[in-house]
């Protein structure tokens, strides 16, 4: 089965600006201070709402 490109020739992908607020920057600032980046407490909160 040939793989076929996700856009044609002319076609472009839409920009969109992210939706990101303070209730974001703020976790995002919490979980880079507490030391735990790739594991701990906020991984496996983000974990178990992505399930």
């Amino acid at each position: 089965m040939k793989d076929e490109p996700v856009l044609n020739a002319g076609q472009f992908l839409p920009f969109a600006l992210p939706d990101i607020g303070d209730e974001e920057i703020a976790e995002v600032t919490a979980a880079l201070k507490s030391g735990w980046l790739t594991t701990g407490p906020k991984a496996k909160q983000f974990e178990r709402q992505e399930n």
